[in-house]
C-alpha cells in the first residue's frame, strides 16, 4: 500500500478533521533575532558536514540509527556556506562546531573553513553557491558573463526590476529582478544584505507518542499539557517531549487539539496503523524567520514511511530506508496571521530507486530518504525540492533531515548507487 495523503494511516476512512488553533501562534515569550552577518567563516570549496542535531533514545523504533544520530554525515555544504557561532568540537577533534546560514547545526572540519571571518571580505552582500552565467546589462546582450561558485559580492545597484553586482575583479553583474530572486530559491546565490544570519532559528521534536514501530498499531489516550506549558518558547522543549506529539496532531490532521479549562487536550480519531512491513516516522519542528518578529514562530512537520526488513541475525524486523516522504509546510510568508492546521502536504520528490536505496543501507546502517553524495546531486536534489518549498533556507534544511552520505571511503560506491537510481 503507497500512502498518499497521512489519513490513510488512520484505521477510520474518510473522516476530515482539524482546527484552527489558537494555542501557539503568538507564544507570550521572546526569542533572540540571531547574530548580524559580520560574524561568521565561509566553506572556500564546499565539504561534507556531520550533524549536531539533537538525537532521541527512542527513535529508533521508527528510524534506524537514530541513536548515533550526531555521528552520522549529514549533508553536503556548498562552497560560499556561512557558519556562525564556530567552536572547537568536543566530540570531534580537529572539526568546528557552528551553525550554517540555513541554520543547520555542524561539524565541519577546521581546515574546511576559511582562516578568516566572513566580515572582513571587502564584498559580503552576495555569495555564489553554484558557477552559472550572468548578464552584461538589463537586456543581457552580449556574451554571457561566467558567475563561479564560491565568489562573493556587493550590490553597488539595485531597483524594482534589476540588481547589479560586482567584485571589484569582475565586469558588473547584472539580474533582472525575477532572475536574481529565482536564482537564489534554487540555491544558485544567498543574499546577505540586510538580512539576519543564520537567517532561520529551528527546533526539532519526534513525535514519540505518534510515532510507530514496523507493523504498529499505534492507539493514544489524551494528551494533556497545560496552557502556559503549551506556550512556552518551542526551542526549550525536549526532543521527545509530549507538546511536540500534540502539535503533530494538529499538523498532520490525526485528530483534534482543544482548550479544555487550562489545558490543551489531544485526541486522535482513530488508531494510528501502517502496513505490517512499514514503519512510520514523524518530525515536528518550529521555526522563524529572522525577519519576523522576535515572539514568533511557525510550526512544520515531515513524515515518513520507512520501509522494514528482517534482521540478518534475527527474525527482528527493524526500520530500514525510507520509501515515502511528505513536508508539511506554510508557505505563506510573514508572521501577520494566526497559523491555520492541518498543514499542507506536499510530497517530496525521489532522489532514488528503492532497491538504490537498499544497496546504500548496507553502507549506511540508517533511516534515509536522500543520499548526498557529491556536489552534483546535492544541486540536483536541491533544485527538484525548489519546485515544492519556496524557501531556499528550508530546502537546505529538508535535505539534511532525509540525508544519509555516505563516509568518504565508500562515498565512491554509493555515488553509483544513488546516481543510477535518480528519478528524472
Amino acid at each position: 500500500m503507497m500512502f498518499h495523503t497521512m489519513k490513510k494511516i488512520l484505521t477510520i476512512a474518510g473522516i476530515s478533521f482539524g482546527i484552527l488553533s489558537p494555542f501557539s501562534s503568538v507564544p507570550a515569550w521572546c526569542q533572540d533575532d540571531g547574530l548580524v552577518v559580520s560574524t561568521g567563516r565561509w566553506v572556500p570549496l564546499g565539504t561534507f558536514a556531520i550533524s549536531n542535531l539533537p538525537f532521541s533514545d527512542v527513535r529508533d523504533q521508527s528510524y534506524a540509527g537514530s541513536k548515533i544520530e550526531r555521528r552520522r554525515i549529514a549533508t553536503f555544504l556548498p562552497a560560499m556556506t556561512i557558519v556562525y557561532r564556530t567552536v572547537p568540537s568536543e566530540e570531534h577533534p580537529g572539526y568546528l562546531t557552528g551553525t550554517t546560514q540555513s541554520g543547520i547545526p555542524v561539524h565541519v572540519l577546521k581546515r574546511e573553513l576559511s582562516t578568516g571571518k566572513f566580515s572582513d571580505r571587502d564584498t559580503k552582500d552576495v555569495v555564489t553557491h553554484r558557477s552559472h552565467d550572468g548578464c552584461r546589462n538589463l537586456a543581457c546582450t552580449g556574451d554571457p558573463i561566467t558567475v563561479p561558485a564560491g565568489g562573493s559580492y556587493s550590490i553597488v545597484e539595485e531597483h524594482d526590476d534589476h540588481v547589479i553586482l560586482n567584485n571589484n575583479d569582475e565586469a558588473l553583474i547584472t539580474y533582472a529582478r525575477e532572475a536574481f530572486e529565482d536564482r537564489e530559491r534554487r540555491g544558485f546565490i544567498t543574499r546577505h544584505k540586510g538580512r539576519i544570519s543564520p537567517r532561520w532559528t529551528i527546533a526539532d521534536g519526534y513525535a514519540s507518542h505518534l510515532a510507530t514501530k514496523c507493523g504498529e498499531k499505534r492507539s493514544l489516550g489524551d494528551l494533556v499539557a497545560s496552557m502556559d506549558e503549551y506556550a512556552e518558547n518551542p526551542t526549550i522543549w525536549e526532543v521527545n517531549d509530549k507538546r511536540w506529539s500534540l502539535k503533530a496532531i494538529e499538523i498532520f490532521d490525526f485528530g483534534n487539539v482543544r482548550q479544555e479549562g487550562q489545558e490543551v487536550v489531544g485526541r486522535l480519531v482513530a488508531p494510528i496503523a501502517p502496513n505490517n512491513d512499514q514503519a512510520i516516522d514523524l518530525t515536528v519542528f518550529a521555526y522563524r524567520d529572522s525577519s519576523w518578529k522576535p515572539t514568533y514562530f511557525k510550526f512544520a512537520g515531515i513524515m515518513q514511511i520507512v520501509q522494514c526488513l528482517k534482521n540478518r541475525a534475527s527474525p527482528r524486523v527493524r526500520p530500514a530506508y525510507v520509501t515515502e516522504a511528505y513536508i508539511y509546510f506554510d508557505k505563506r510568508e510573514g508572521d501577520d496571521y494566526v497559523q491555520e492546521f492541518p498543514l499542507q502536504e506536499y510530497e517530496l520528490p525521489r532522489q532514488m530507486s528503492a532497491e538504490s536505496q537498499k544497496k546504500i543501507f548496507n553502507f549506511i546502517p540508517r533511516s534515509f530518504y536522500y543520499s548526498i553524495n557529491s556536489s552534483k546531486e546535492y544541486e540536483e536534489l536541491f533544485e527538484k525540492l525548489s519546485d515544492v518549498i519556496q524557501y531556499p533556507t528550508a530546502v537546505a534544511n529538508v535535505i539534511a533531515r532525509l540525508n544519509a552520505s555516505c563516509s568518504a571511503r565508500d562515498r565512491p560506491k554509493c555515488r553509483k548507487y544513488s546516481s543510477a537510481g535518480i528519478n528524472p
